[in-house]
């Protein structure tokens, strides 16, 4: 049904949240929780979100303006249109709203276009979220977030902040740095009371700021871009931060499992059939060798019996220039060549083509690497498209014209190879060079357009290529948030360290981003047993950088992880709390709520002087009786069967200083 609305700032409200969270200051102290986002409204004066024009406040602007509304009803959500107009220029802003029917969320994009035949005035410090809501006075809020990959052992690690009472004033700020989204800190959070919260991500993949915190009865919710100062010339539209807020009431570890599982059904890439994208286990190859030397290695792991799944092509496959004996990531010339996107003519005399054959024989994919977004200054891109380009070599995604020869660049090759996973990289910091182009009274304008320009890229790149799977990486995991995981996996979320994984730095980076993001993983290239058992996630990427990997090794480890693998998509629970240090333990369980199942991973790690720990397993029946198959190390597993009551607090003993174990269970349908 679609429904139209006109009002000029008076009186049409739409609530886009029904669900309790957080108390009002009367209600909450009562026992009563009122809406924390129930009390949401679009109406022109109490919009949830804010911005300049001409000086001027939109607050103070908005009852001059004409509001419009329509309205489309779905099964999953509910679509809201909201137009508001500015009577004397041909400003018009418009939120595309979602109401979300199966749970208390809504998420909203703003659009500012200039419908008029004449420059706007100066629109400035938009904030897309822009929202004060009611809190209690001697209710503790805190705020749950997290750092960025950082290339550090802290990379994802949880933060949070404590606002005590009503007395404690103050906010936190947490930030984008230089242009990538997740670089020093993740563009989500959760901001609890008790037993109720708001869960919220900002999905842009460029620059972004978060302020929240308390003052007083209210606690405040802003973001959006963090310089934004312009205007629009004639028919021109641009776009801003997508917002997504969820509600919930209950556990704090139950609210991250709510917004996985609904990240998974409304924010994750599908299969053709709208199943979950199931993550693979990848053979990474280095991208400087010949193709017959790289059908030599997938030859040899299938013989071997290694289940590898795609088989993955870095950095350096492309371009003209002649290739070193025995080149690595640290000293090839892939960085040179970018922008010279053909296979290389000696390492790839008839293309990729036969490599794609032979493992479409094996029933296996093939993964190419690009960094479409960066030219070098000598490559044929760079040379024959000048305009194309910003500073540091940056592709401008904002140019129409530019846009349009990427797409049909990657799209073209693609097809050519018969890759069915595209992995995209980004190894620059974009701000400066987005700055430097802006014009006067133009500020964040080449940003919006570039960014605007990435989303149409993938999106018309998954329409050309039928079933194409990409994978996003910017120098590991800065480029993660809400946009780019509605369209990607990752497949490796860090480049920290580069080549020898840490035991505990693996384990830290999986603790703090599984939390947010379920379709993540890392990757490794040496066999060790505690270590791959630390970096198990929704898939595995084992890297053949030097070409020396002996994947004997991880035969075993890759099976036990094939039948384990599914449930890395249920609920996680972290069962004991963050710690990177080296003396302590890690463990963590994956729940399949649908099937009363699900696997726990336990790491001793090398200072540890702990044996034992009580494992504490989370949503296990205690009246009802389980099958378990517990591993240690490479010991051979035991099987027994038990009673939940027994399950729940089992006592996982590990000898070894650096051991591990894991359990997986299934309970007895009787």
């Amino acid at each position: 049904m679609k429904k139209a609305v006109k009002d000029r700032g008076l009186n049409w409200i739409v609530a886009l949240v029904s669900v309790v969270a957080f108390g009002s200051a009367a209600g909450a102290e009562e026992g009563n929780a009122a809406r924390m986002l129930g009390g949401m409204q679009w109406e022109a004066d109490k919009v949830p979100f804010s911005f300049t024009y001409h000086t001027v406040p939109f607050s103070a602007l908005s009852g001059k303006w004409e509001h419009t509304v329509t309205q489309q009803a779905g099964d999953e959500f509910t679509a809201y249109q909201h137009r508001y107009a500015d009577p004397e220029s041909g400003l018009r802003v418009t939120a595309e709203v979602k109401q979300f029917s199966q749970l208390p969320a809504v998420e909203w994009v703003l659009y500012f276009s200039n419908e008029g035949d004449q420059n706007t005035a100066i629109i400035e410090d938009v904030f897309p979220l822009q929202v004060q809501l009611p809190a209690a006075a001697f209710h503790t809020y805190t705020l749950h977030y997290a750092k960025g990959d950082e290339f550090s052992p802290e990379s994802y690690a949880p933060l949070r902040k404590v606002f005590s009472t009503m007395n404690s004033i103050g906010n936190v700020q947490f930030q984008s740095s230089r242009g990538r989204s997740s670089d020093a800190y993740l563009p989500f959070f959760n901001m609890q009371t008790d037993s109720y919260g708001v869960i919220g991500a900002l999905g842009w993949t460029g620059d972004w700021q978060m302020d929240i915190g308390r003052s007083g009865n209210a606690v405040k919710l802003a973001g959006g871009m963090k310089k934004t100062r312009f205007l629009l010339y004639p028919q021109e539209k641009v776009r801003t931060p997508r917002i997504l807020l969820m509600e919930w009431q209950g556990e704090l570890e139950e609210s991250y499992n709510t917004w996985r599982r609904f990240l998974l059904r409304h924010y994750s890439p599908k299969n053709e059939d709208q199943t979950h994208l199931k993550m693979p286990v990848c053979y990474l190859n280095w991208g400087e060798v010949s193709c017959q030397e790289q059908i030599r290695r997938a030859q040899e792991a299938i013989d071997k019996g290694f289940e590898y799944e795609v088989f993955w092509i870095d950095a350096g496959w492309y371009g003209s220039a002649q290739v070193k004996e025995n080149s690595t990531v640290f000293d090839g010339v892939w960085g040179t060549q970018s922008g010279n996107w053909w296979p290389n003519k000696g390492l790839f005399p008839e293309g990729m083509k036969p490599l794609s054959d032979f493992l479409k024989q094996h029933n296996k994919e093939l993964l190419i690497w690009f960094q479409p977004e960066i030219a070098n200054g000598g490559s044929e891109l760079a040379q024959k498209h000048p305009d194309w380009l910003l500073g540091g070599g940056l592709v401008n995604l904002g140019n129409p014209e530019a846009l349009q020869g990427i797409i049909d660049m990657v799209a073209g090759q693609m097809i050519e190879t018969g890759a069915t996973w595209y992995r995209q990289d980004f190894n620059m910091d974009p701000a400066w060079a987005w700055q430097a182009a802006d014009q006067p009274d133009r500020t964040g304008i080449t940003e919006m357009k570039h960014i605007e320009g990435l989303y149409t890229f993938w999106d018309e790149l998954k329409k050309r290529v039928p079933g194409l799977k990409i994978d996003n990486c910017a120098s590991g995991g800065r480029r993660i948030d809400l946009e780019m995981i509605s369209r990607s996996a990752v497949l490796w979320r860090t480049d920290y360290p580069f080549e020898v994984k840490d035991l505990c730095d693996l384990q830290s980076h999986m603790f703090g981003l599984s939390y947010w993001v379920p379709l993540q993983q890392t990757s490794l290239g040496v066999s060790d047993q505690d270590l791959f058992r630390g970096a198990m996630g929704a898939g595995m990427t084992l890297a053949n950088w030097d070409g020396k990997m002996v994947v004997d090794g991880f035969i075993p480890q890759v099976r036990e992880y094939q039948e384990i693998r599914d449930y890395f998509y249920g609920d996680y629970y972290p069962l004991i709390p963050y710690n990177p240090g080296k003396d302590s333990w890690t463990a963590w369980q994956f729940h399949d709520r649908d099937n009363n199942a699900g696997v726990a991973v336990f790491v001793r790690k090398p200072e540890s002087n702990i044996m034992t720990l009580q494992a504490n397993l989370r949503k296990i029946n205690r009246e009802k009786r389980y099958e378990v198959k517990l591993t240690i190390r490479s010991e051979p597993p035991s099987f027994t069967r038990i009673p939940g009551e027994e399950l729940a607090g089992l006592a996982i003993e590990l000898k070894e200083k650096r051991d591990s174990a894991v359990l997986v269970y299934k309970m007895i349908r009787e």
